[in-house]
């Protein structure tokens, strides 16, 4: 798929995060209607959104996907880096990824992690900003997060 539209995608997209147990859903497109401030002020920052779904965007069999998820959680918990469940999906529901949000997390090895399992992008926030960080050209991509009221999403009930 051509870069261009890859990236419409990603800022379309849903990316959701369990925060003191409750699920908060989140997403940068411009079209969305933003129902309330921003509840990811209070993750150390920097953090990222990580995932080793379906690498190069291409579509994996979920048992392929969940051994790859599996194995990016013991290079984590190799690492010793703090990790809450996340999960990423387009808006019809179709395209469904779980990942890990990872606090305060250092940029060059998170984007070695992305690279490793062959990911495009990843969600980056620093200094108050959030946005997609492209795995090869590391330029970043800046936006406002809008929430995504629980009514409005397509998303699963589990994170």
């Amino acid at each position: 798929m051509e870069r261009s539209l890859l990236r419409a995608a990603y800022l379309d997209a849903e990316y959701g995060v369990w925060l003191d147990g409750q699920p908060v859903v989140f997403t940068f497109s411009r079209t969305r209607f933003a129902r309330a401030p921003s509840p990811l002020a209070g993750i150390a920052e920097p953090w990222a959104i990580i995932t080793a779904f379906n690498p190069r965007s291409h579509v994996c069999t979920e048992p392929v996907n969940r051994m790859r998820h599996q194995r990016l959680r013991r290079m984590l918990v190799d690492l010793h880096a703090g990790q809450l469940p996340a999960v990423s999906q387009d808006r019809s529901g179709n395209w469904h990824e779980i990942g890990m949000l990872l606090p305060s997390c250092d940029v060059n090895r998170v984007l070695t992690l992305a690279r490793t399992f062959d990911q495009q992008a990843l969600v980056w926030a620093d200094h108050g900003r959030i946005g997609l960080l492209d795995c090869q050209t590391c330029s970043w991509t800046v936006r406002t997060v809008r929430p995504v009221d629980n009514s409005e999403s397509s998303r699963p009930t589990v994170i």
